[in-house]
């Protein structure tokens, strides 16, 4: 089961990014996070939802090997903003395409070109 949550680091930097947990009662807040927290499947849908960035995880043509696609969704089209090198494991490319999502992220930050 520990390898649908995100690791530490990762996480450590969605929280810098904006990411907060959901409490039962509705209310967002920022938390102190612990190591295995964060699933794979809400640090993508954080990305989704707040940056219009989807990380997709495919096999290459052979089928043999994974790779990952980031799209960027505008308001009727999408485009192909960054793609990964082959990986044996869909684990492994899933966590590069977090990697990379959260450097894209970032690097849009510092040039003032997101919210």
């Amino acid at each position: 089961m520990t390898k649908e949550f995100i690791p530490y680091e990762e996480a450590r930097q969605l929280i810098e990014l904006g990411y907060y947990t959901q409490s039962v009662s509705g209310y967002s807040y920022p938390k102190r996070i612990l190591a295995n927290e964060i699933l794979f499947q809400q640090a993508f849908r954080f990305f989704r939802e707040n940056y219009k960035l989807e990380g997709r995880i495919e096999r290459d043509d052979d089928g043999e090997l994974y790779k990952f696609r980031i799209y960027y969704y505008m308001s009727n089209s999408k485009g192909l903003v960054a793609y990964g090198v082959n990986k044996e494991s869909y684990e492994e490319a899933e966590l590069l395409c977090l990697k990379k999502l959260i450097q894209l992220v970032i690097n849009e930050k510092k040039s003032n070109t997101l919210p």
